[in-house]
Order: C-alpha cells, then structure tokens, then sequence
C-alpha cells in the first residue's frame, strides 16, 4: 500500500472512504469530544488520522512515518515520539484500534 492510499485508508470496514458504519452520527460529536480527552496522545493522533481531522503537517508526518525504514523511523521518534509511537501501535499491536475506539464508546 503506498502512503497516499494507507492515508486515505479511513473505514474499519475497509472501503477506503467515510461510511455510516465506521464513523460516529453527528449528535455524538459532544460526547467523542468529551472522552477524546481522555486518549492518549498518540491515541489522539490515530484518532485523528482515522477520522480525517488533520491535514497539512500532521498529514505529511503521518506519510514519512509511514515511508520510513528502522532507521529513520527511530529518527522520526525523537522528535515526535507520540504520533511515532501511535501508528507502530495501530500496525502492530493486536486489537489496539479496537481499544482506542472502546475508550471512546464507553
């Protein structure tokens, strides 16, 4: 998957766009942003990602993170230890997402 399509990647369901069944009705919004202080900040920084609430910056970090070889990843992680440490979790880490997202919904 190159970075492009791995960004856009946004649905559980693996659509590869913004469904109904992945992200939250718009009258939940108050409660998510309520429990979103409560993540993490490299939770938040998936979260975001995940719901397309970032661009610019964020959105470029995200592709060199997810580009980089060992080396430059570890490079990345000095400066941005949290969002570094956030996509390795939601890659590698089993059921990780599916509990940033239960923090969320309880």
């Amino acid at each position: 998957m190159t970075p492009d399509e791995e960004i856009k990647a946004t649905c559980d369901c693996g659509q590869g766009n913004l469904c109904e069944m992945c992200h939250w009705p718009a009258d939940k919004e108050d409660v998510i942003m309520s429990k979103f202080d409560q993540l993490t900040a490299a939770e938040k920084f998936i979260w975001n990602w995940r719901r397309d609430q970032f661009g610019g910056f964020k959105r470029s970090l995200l592709g060199l993170i997810i580009q980089a070889d060992v080396q430059n990843l570890e490079k990345l992680r000095l400066g941005f230890p949290d969002e570094v440490k956030g996509y390795v979790s939601y890659r590698q880490t089993p059921g990780w997402w599916d509990n940033v997202v239960k923090k969320m919904e309880g």
